[in-house]
């Protein structure tokens, strides 16, 4: 029996300001990459669309489907950086932290504090999630400085079949032997076209499980952390 046959219940969802709701067929709360794997699989299989939503702070109808609907807040934890994946030196030299999408900027603001970073610019409201702030590159007032998606390096995605798509620009951190050799079924592409399709994606091309950001470690964002 397929999903469509399984769920007969709709429970509506709105967005913060209540300007935009939607009856999805279905709502979950993946905790796990090999969740939102399957999700994705199986809406595939019952030809649903996947949509992923963050805080609902957006007052348009990007996030809005009639199929499945994932809520991030499963998915908040900072992540290990995985250091053996990276390229010679990068660990040491660069200010990098990999974070879950779900993880409000408050959180995110906390687990920066830490370590001794901040967000050198920000939107009016901090709990918006980080993957719905990069996707839709949400800035503040300091014209000088650029949005939280300006601080992306590399974005972990899962697309079509669940596949992982490791996503950065030509450049970036992740030394693509030693990961493929971890991760023979996932796809990396170190491309600045498709990073930058990617980055401010809006959504559309997959749901963001992970992200990894890199700061300059500057005594003014030190200050500014504690």
């Amino acid at each position: 029996m397929g999903l469509r046959e399984r769920v007969t219940l709709r429970k509506r969802w709105r967005n913060d300001t209540g300007n935009e709701g939607i009856d999805p067929l279905r709502q979950v709360t993946p905790t796990t990459l090999e969740e939102l794997q399957a999700i994705v699989r199986e809406a595939e299989r019952d030809g649903c669309a996947v949509r992923a939503v963050g805080s609902g702070h957006s007052w348009s109808d990007v996030a809005l489907t009639d199929g499945i609907l994932i809520h991030p807040t499963g998915m908040t934890r900072p992540l290990e950086l995985e250091s053996d994946l990276l390229r010679p030196g990068v660990a040491e030299t660069r200010a990098l932290v990999r974070v879950q999408a779900g993880m409000t900027i408050a959180e995110l603001n906390a687990h920066l504090q830490g370590r001794e970073l901040a967000l050198p610019n920000m939107g009016g409201f901090d709990g918006q999630t980080v993957a719905g702030v990069i996707s839709t590159s949400t800035h503040g007032s300091g014209i000088a400085f650029g949005p939280l998606s300006d601080f992306v390096r590399s974005l972990d995605i899962v697309a079509a079949g669940g596949t992982i798509h490791r996503i950065e620009p030509s450049d970036g951190p992740t030394d693509p032997d030693a990961y493929r050799a971890r991760y023979p079924g996932h796809q990396l592409y170190q491309d600045d076209h498709w990073f930058h399709a990617a980055v401010v994606g809006m959504g559309c091309m997959g749901v963001i499980h992970s992200t990894i950001l890199e700061w300059d470690r500057c005594s003014t964002c030190a200050r500014y952390a504690r």
